[in-house]
């Protein structure tokens, strides 16, 4: 007895079948996590290592040539490259896909751990990180008011910071732009010679003195204490207090030397929204965690923050990266329920029966939903491209639910019982349902063993729509001939006007089709011919087509990054950003803009960017490429001699630009050599129309 059968013997159990995998679908559909893109693990490490003062060369013999060769021996390797710059050291590792990029970082650790008494003693430890999309700030919070900066930046680090750091899914926080409460102590050079005091003495006196030293213990009978010697500072007055020296019988205190102040730390970047100032917040996901789901609990976090905190002082999310996710995923979800109701809008017309319509139409809630199921039982997530898939499979899923279905109401129309006909029915057509859901799945079936990092990033969508089309055709072998033999009657009549419409215009295709069919087979060679032009000119037609990694997203955000040279002070990148800001806010497509000025690493150039926040793709006429290519312009004009000007998508955006790295070397210490073939190559590309822009390091 096949399956089909006992569902149309036994309806009860194919009915609760199919709403045992509906409701597991939906159970699990509530606790999938929304994210843009499928999680990818790219084989990339990286080792940092920081040796103050030292030159490029130095950095080079002394510390990035020991790294190469002790991260060099691990297996699986695939290319590796180094920078040596002025007092840094980089060295990128990319391996070979299939290997555990984790477990190959640790490798790496431990090679460098081996070679650390051989680097240089003042050279900071090395940092090994692996490349992980998660590290990027998904939301930035911004603090201001017209208050005290001191104010603002006691508030961001004592009581914000410290509530959303206990948001589940928060990994991290950084502020911005704050500058916390520090005493500073101005040292009087004439009084410290004339004590006959030098700096270093009254350093070595502040680490001594200003410190809570561990004095033992208090045995008693009953009871032991431990006596901790309180030794630190706690007001102003109490550092000045503070015996530096002590001569001729009389006591140097430190406020004889120096000018002690309760001031602010050294502003080491800036914040601004709009143009006002403030303290920003950025909020780093945990790795593993539910993007949206740490989102949704911070905006709630942020709501409860802004009810205690002072009536000036305005608290704002500024960035919202789980937006753009949840708008993503609400948008394909919208237009997979619009191809839902356009399949079953068709299949109406053909088969121009409500009954008919409503049996083929369950297969595809039925089959969509159950899907989720193997979402939660395999780690995948709803994203852009699971739900593409889920998106596709609509028209696929509904196919095997058709070709049964109209098996058993052709049957019922010939005046076969309707148990008969789904018996019957269903019986002729099991094999072809079959063959066609085999052939389904080998088409994506080969995704799965896809070694190279665009088949892992469209594993997902392969396993989606294997798993959707087996589904459907379980539905299409339990549900439909059940609800077939249940619901469709004999009276399967299609009058109406609305039907007979649309039965004269299947009538005049079926007419036309044949007419064409036998021009076909009369005149075979030129058929043949007019084939082959079709495909040579969809051929020469796919080469004029773009090609890129990933689609273009319109994410309605700019981001406009700047760089200075070396040894930039921040007043001088305040003053930049701001003439930035002014020519960026001028634009008519920009809503709000978030400026960060002293975004920088030591011994690189200095950093800013100013992220842009446009109005929605559905309010402007304007393509984002276009507005991008303005904001460049203007940025260009309003503030020329930049280092580098860049504006594209922000840095989590998947098509962010299109571009190509060419890496090269020459043997030899020759570095004039190196630089004139860098330069001739450089002038040759930027003499080439196709491309757009240039750059060299």
């Amino acid at each position: 007895m096949t399956l089909s059968e006992v569902s149309i013997r036994r309806p009860v159990f194919a009915a609760m079948l199919i709403l045992a995998l509906v409701v597991i679908g939906l159970i699990s559909m509530s606790r999938l996590q929304l994210k843009l893109e499928p999680d990818i693990d790219f084989p990339f490490v990286s080792v940092s290592a920081e040796l103050r003062g030292a030159s490029p060369e130095t950095v080079e013999r002394e510390v990035t040539d020991l790294l190469e060769e002790a991260v060099n021996s691990i297996e699986g390797i695939h290319s590796m490259s180094s920078t040596s710059s002025q007092g840094l050291s980089s060295v990128f590792v990319q391996f070979k896909l299939g290997y555990d990029v984790d477990v190959k970082a640790q490798e790496v650790r431990d090679k460098v751990a081996l070679i650390r008494p051989q680097l240089p003693v003042d050279l900071e430890d090395p940092l090994v990180q692996k490349f992980d999309l998660n590290a990027i700030a998904f939301m930035t919070i911004v603090l201001g008011g017209p208050v005290d900066i001191r104010e603002i930046s006691d508030i961001a680090e004592y009581e914000v910071k410290e509530r959303l750091e206990r948001v589940a899914g928060v990994g991290s926080v950084n502020v911005l732009g704050a500058r916390e409460r520090e005493v500073r102590i101005w040292l009087d050079p004439l009084r410290l010679s004339g004590y006959g005091l030098a700096i270093e003495d009254v350093a070595d006196t502040l680490r001594r003195e200003n410190a809570e030293l561990a004095s033992g213990r208090i045995e008693g009978a009953k009871r032991e204490w431990s006596v901790t010697t309180q030794g630190k500072a706690r007001t102003v007055q109490d550092f000045g207090d503070i015996i530096v020296a002590e001569r001729s019988g009389r006591l140097v205190h430190l406020r004889d030397v120096a000018v002690v102040e309760d001031g602010m730390a050294e502003a080491r970047s800036i914040a601004r929204l709009n143009g006002n100032p403030g303290v920003a917040i950025e909020l780093v996901q945990q790795s593993g965690s539910d993007l949206v789901a740490a989102a949704r609990e911070v905006r709630k976090e942020v709501d409860s923050i802004q009810t205690s905190l002072p009536a000036n002082v305005e608290i704002k999310v500024a960035r919202d990266y789980a937006r753009i996710v949840e708008e993503q995923v609400s948008s394909v979800l919208f237009d997979m329920v619009l191809a839902a109701g356009l399949v079953v809008a068709v299949v109406l017309i053909f088969l121009r029966n409500f009954r008919s319509t409503f049996i083929s139409a369950m297969a595809i809630p039925a089959s969509v939903i159950a899907t989720f199921t193997f979402f939660l039982l395999a780690g995948l997530s709803m994203n852009n491209m699971t739900l593409m898939a889920l998106s596709l499979s609509i028209g696929l899923v509904i196919d095997d639910a058709i070709v049964v279905l109209e098996s058993i109401f052709r049957r019922v129309e010939e005046g076969e019982a309707p148990m008969e006909a789904a018996l019957n029915g269903s019986r002729e057509v099991t094999l072809a349902v079959l063959s066609t859901t085999l052939a389904v799945c080998g088409v994506f079936v080969p995704v799965f063993f896809m070694t190279s990092t665009m088949g892992r990033y469209f594993y997902e969508f392969g396993v989606t729509v294997v798993v959707a089309v087996s589904v459907s055709t379980l539905v299409a072998f339990t549900l439909t001939p059940m609800l077939a033999s249940r619901m469709l009657s004999r009276d399967v009549s299609k009058e109406g006007a609305v039907f007979r419409f649309f039965e004269r215009g299947l009538v005049a295709m079926e007419s036309g089709y044949r007419a064409l069919l036998s021009w076909s087979l009369r005149f075979q060679s030129v058929t043949v011919v007019l084939a082959c032009v079709v495909v040579a000119g969809g051929c020469a037609i796919m080469t004029t087509v773009p090609v890129n990694y990933f689609t273009k997203d319109d994410l309605g955000e700019a981001m406009v990054k700047a760089r200075l040279p070396i040894g930039t002070p921040l007043s001088v990148s305040e003053r930049t950003v701001r003439r930035m800001e002014e020519a960026i806010r001028s634009h008519p497509e920009v809503i709000d803009t978030l400026a960060i000025a002293g975004d920088h690493v030591r011994h690189e150039p200095h950093r800013s960017r100013v992220n842009v926040f446009l109005t929605g793709k559905n309010d402007r006429d304007k393509d984002i490429r276009t507005i991008f290519e303005e904001l460049r312009a203007r940025v260009d004009e309003a503030v020329p001699g930049l280092l580098d000007l860049a504006v594209s998508h922000p840095e989590y955006a998947s098509g962010s630009g299109e571009f190509a790295e060419i890496e090269y070397g020459i043997k030899g210490p020759d570095l004039a050599k190196l630089e004139l073939y860098s330069s001739t190559l450089v002038e040759r590309m930027r003499a080439d129309p196709r491309f757009k822009d240039v750059r060299s390091s």
